[in-house]
């Protein structure tokens, strides 16, 4: 580390010993975790249905949604719709997160592989 960079990390080692942990920052962050918490699914599917994703339709057919509008069809192969998806995902630099959603208002979360990581009825 430069001696710069030393002298920075001293004066906010000093300011923290005279000032104490932030307190806009959560408690558990100030006890040494590095990470704030995950979010539950039903958090991501609330954002991500205010703002863009990918979704499966039970005709097996993928879309890419934006503020609640279709806006692109992704061509998949029904024997492997993943394989489009993360094909497209290459071609844009976009990666969101991809849902399956059913007739029913179900939600399921896949990461690009195609593995269920949980879902919400």
């Amino acid at each position: 580390m430069s001696k710069q960079a030393q002298r920075i990390v001293s004066r906010l080692l000093e300011d923290e010993r005279e000032f104490g942990t932030d307190p806009g920052v959560p408690q558990d962050l100030q006890q040494g975790e590095d990470e704030y918490p995950e979010p539950s699914l039903d958090e991501l599917w609330n954002e991500d249905k205010q703002g863009e994703y990918i979704q499966i339709n039970d005709d097996g057919s993928v879309v890419y949604v934006a503020h609640g509008r279709a806006m692109e069809t992704i061509p998949v192969d029904l024997d492997d719709q993943f394989a489009g998806i993360r094909a497209w995902m290459e071609a844009k630099q976009f990666y969101p997160n991809i849902w399956s959603v059913n007739d029913h208002g179900n939600v399921t979360l896949y990461d690009h592989q195609g593995k269920d990581l949980g879902g919400l009825v």
